[in-house]
C-alpha cells in the first residue's frame, strides 16, 4: 500500500485551495467519496480501530480510529436532521402489520472533549406475533 501524495494550491479569494485532480478521483477532503460509506456502515457493527482493520483488508486504505470516528459522526448529523422529517419512512412503518416494538441498548465511550459518556441506541420495528414456544424451543 502506498500513499497518494498531490500539491493543493491556495485560491486567490480565500476559499479553501484543491487540486483539480480530485473531482476527477471522487476525492472529497482527505478520501475518495468511496471511503466513507464502508467506513460508517462497519463502524455502526464494530469499533472504530476493527473499522480500520477491515478498511486496510478491503479497500486497501489506512484510516486511524479518530478519522473513522470522525467520518462517522459527520455522516451522522445530516442523517439526525433528515430522519425526523422522512414521512416516507414514517407512513411504511405504521402500514406494517404487527406489534411496536423497542429495542434499546447502551454503552459507556470514552470521548476525546468529554470523558466517559453513555451513548444509548435504539430500533423501532415491528413485528407480527408468532406462536408461543419454550425456551428449548418446542411449541408451548
Amino acid at each position: 500500500m502506498s500513499a497518494v501524495r498531490r500539491r493543493y494550491w491556495p485560491r486567490r479569494c480565500g476559499a479553501p485551495g484543491g487540486n483539480l485532480a480530485d473531482a476527477v478521483l471522487g476525492v472529497d477532503g482527505r478520501y475518495s467519496r468511496v471511503v466513507p460509506t464502508p467506513a460508517g456502515r462497519r463502524a455502526a457493527d464494530t469499533s472504530f480501530a476493527a473499522t480500520g482493520e477491515h478498511l486496510r483488508a478491503m479497500l486497501a486504505v489506512r484510516m486511524s480510529a479518530g478519522t473513522i470516528r470522525a467520518t462517522a459522526e459527520g455522516h451522522g448529523r445530516p442523517m439526525a436532521r433528515f430522519q425526523p422529517t422522512d414521512a416516507a419512512a414514517e407512513a411504511a412503518f405504521a402500514r406494517t402489520p404487527g406489534a411496536v416494538e423497542v429495542g434499546i441498548d447502551a454503552g459507556e465511550v470514552c470521548t476525546r472533549q468529554d470523558g466517559w459518556k453513555d451513548p444509548k441506541i435504539a430500533a423501532l420495528s415491528t413485528r407480527v406475533a408468532g406462536e408461543p414456544a419454550t425456551p428449548d424451543g418446542g411449541r408451548g
